[in-house]
């Protein structure tokens, strides 16, 4: 780990209002002693990143209903503004690029009020989005319903360290690659 900015992020499942507001208002000590326990075990640098974070930012995540329009006048909503989604979807940063080309591509013809383009834009992107979005939501609840408690801690706590060394073997092949000119 050099002295550079770092970050690292997880999903902390809170079952009641009562655990998330324990989760959203522990002391710093309180939570990397939570997260020390709940990665106990997974591989090289993950204890250490947990003991040199300094900052402990803490975002509940919410369900956001879908909306009954993307544009309103000179107003277009695109990425998560338009089709929040939970991060275990692992798409909202793409969803957010396709949005972003569409819309430019729509927005350069001069031919066409920007009005116009907003409401093709919504059109095209509005059925694609919105199931990325439904599915998330359903992978996030049949996760959660069928590994439950028990499945959800074999999963952290005893899966994740046997395949932590595979993982990052893998993504170590995939990211240490030198970019080609």
């Amino acid at each position: 780990m050099n002295d550079g900015l770092w970050g690292w992020w997880c999903h902390a499942h809170a079952a009641s209002e009562v655990e998330r507001t324990a989760l959203l208002t522990s002391s710093s000590e309180e939570l990397r002693a939570q997260m020390l326990k709940r990665y106990a075990g997974w591989s090289e640098p993950v204890e250490r990143l947990i003991r040199g974070t300094v900052g402990w930012l803490r975002t509940p995540i919410h369900d956001v209903p879908q909306l009954s329009t993307w544009h309103k006048g000179p107003v277009l909503l695109v990425g998560d503004a338009a089709h929040a989604m939970s991060p275990a979807g692992g798409q909202g940063a793409s969803l957010a690029l396709e949005d972003a080309r569409l819309f430019a591509k729509l927005a350069a013809d001069p031919s066409r009020p920007i009005e116009d383009a907003m409401a093709r834009f919504e059109a095209l992107r509005r059925r694609r989005a919105e199931a990325i979005v439904s599915q998330a939501y359903a992978n996030d609840r049949r996760t959660l319903q069928e590994l439950g408690r028990v499945g959800m801690w074999m999963r952290d706590r005893v899966m994740m360290p046997i395949f932590a060394r595979f993982i990052e073997k893998a993504l170590n092949d995939v990211y240490s690659a030198p970019l080609e000119a």
